[in-house]
Parts: C-alpha cells; sequence; structure tokens
C-alpha cells in the first residue's frame, strides 16, 4: 500500500496555502495573485532564499511529517529511477550521431538499444512512484503521462505503444520508422526524449528535497540555483 506524505512537499505546503505560519509560508504567499513565483531574484542570489528553504525543510524534519525508514528508501529509489531516466532521455535528446546516416545508412542497432533503454528507464520510474504518494510528484507524473498519450499516435509510428502508463517497444517497427519520425520523437530540444528529461529533472529535485537534500541544488552561498528545481518550484507543465 503507498504510503502518503503528501503534505511534505506538497503544492500547498510549498506555496503557502497552507493555514500553518512558518518562514516558507510567508515566502510563497505572493503565489496566490499573478505576481512573480520567486518574488524578487536579488534574493536567490545573494543567499536569503536558500535560508528560507532550508528552515522550511528543517522545519518540517521536526514536525510530523519525519519520513519514515521505508519512505526514505522509496524516496531514494524514486530519486535514482530519475537520474537513470534523465540519463536516457538525454542520451537521445543529446545524441546527434545517432540519427545522422553513414554510408549504410543509421546504425539502427544503437538506436534500438538507446530506445529500449529509455523505455526501461521510464517503466521503472513508474513502478517507483507508484510506492510513495507525494503530490507534487504524482503531479509530475500525471502530467508526464498525459504528455505521452496525447503523442500515443506519433510514438506508434516508432514502435512505441503507451499503454496501461507502461512504454512496449515494437523492435521491427522501430527498425523501420521513418528516420525525419525518428528524429522528431527522439532527438532534439522539442523531442518526447527532451520533455522526459525536464520532467526526470524536476521528479529528481523533488525527490531529493523530500530527503532533506535541497543543498545539492544551490552554491553555499545560495549564489546559483538549477532550471531543475526552478521548474518544480513553478510546478510547470509539459
Amino acid at each position: 500500500m503507498a504510503l502518503s506524505i503528501n503534505n511534505l512537499i506538497g503544492t500547498s505546503n510549498l506555496f503557502g496555502t497552507s493555514n500553518k505560519t512558518s518562514p516558507s509560508s510567508s515566502l510563497f504567499s505572493a503565489v496566490g495573485g499573478s505576481g512573480s513565483i520567486l518574488g524578487d531574484f536579488a534574493s536567490i542570489r545573494n543567499g536569503s532564499y536558500h535560508k528560507l528553504l532550508r528552515a522550511y525543510y528543517a522545519e518540517e524534519k521536526n514536525g510530523t511529517t519525519e519520513l519514515t525508514e521505508t519512505e526514505k528508501h522509496n524516496t531514494t529509489e524514486i530519486s535514482s529511477d530519475m537520474a537513470a531516466l534523465k540519463k536516457a532521455a538525454d542520451a537521445l535528446k543529446n545524441g546527434r550521431s545517432l540519427f545522422e546516416e553513414g554510408e549504410k545508412g543509421l546504425d539502427k542497432d544503437a538506436i534500438v538499444k538507446a530506445v529500449k533503454s529509455l523505455a526501461d528507464a521510464y517503466n521503472s520510474a513508474v513502478d517507483s512512484t507508484l510506492s510513495i504518494s507525494i503530490t507534487a510528484i504524482d503531479k509530475k507524473m500525471s502530467y508526464t503521462a498525459g504528455m505521452l498519450s496525447r503523442n500515443s499516435g506519433l510514438l506508434e509510428d516508432v514502435g512505441i505503444k503507451f499503454t496501461d502508463g507502461k512504454m512496449t517497444v515494437d523492435e521491427s517497427k522501430l527498425r523501420n520508422a521513418d528516420v525525419s519520425t525518428l528524429k522528431s520523437v527522439f532527438n532534439g530540444a522539442s523531442s518526447i526524449s527532451a520533455r522526459l528529461s525536464t520532467r526526470a529533472a524536476d521528479v529528481y529535485s523533488i525527490s531529493q528535497a523530500v530527503l532533506g537534500k535541497p543543498t545539492g541544488l544551490y552554491t553555499g552561498s545560495g549564489s546559483r540555483f538549477t532550471d531543475s528545481f526552478t521548474g518544480s518550484l513553478l510546478n510547470r507543465t509539459l
């Protein structure tokens, strides 16, 4: 049975919609209107934003939402699977040489291997997120499944069936797919691979934050931040 820690990292907490008063709630209270979600970017660069985040997670860890060992294990598994999914998606998104035709045409063996790795990584990521319920992650995965479902026809053109929330690869159909279609699905910044990479990075960031490890996303002074973490705060959709 899935364990629920929805309030730990759910949008109601992060964006200050709960009745609970905390240093973080004031930080995100401006989100209710059309103003800037992150507020003053200077607060990120000078480190004050980072300090508020640290205070938020310290407070949550000392409250009623302390993770059990099972929850820690399951959330760590999500982090690992999302890292693997991003790696597999990036191999296709950035693998320009995979889709360059040589004297003998495309290296279909390499493409099949890369696509199977992506499908396996995605399916493993889905399985791990089912082991624990975290609101922000559930939403990200729901958006991702919706994106894949909307593009199911295009995916089937390159030998990928998306059914029951999982990917299956038809190797024969993949090998015979049109080159331009392969490129549009898997290669480049607007590809499905790119969207999966972005979503995996977002979910990885959330899972790390749930584990109390947001520091990997900032320098010690809080002077830099990553797009993936900003993306999770904005709760952007594909």
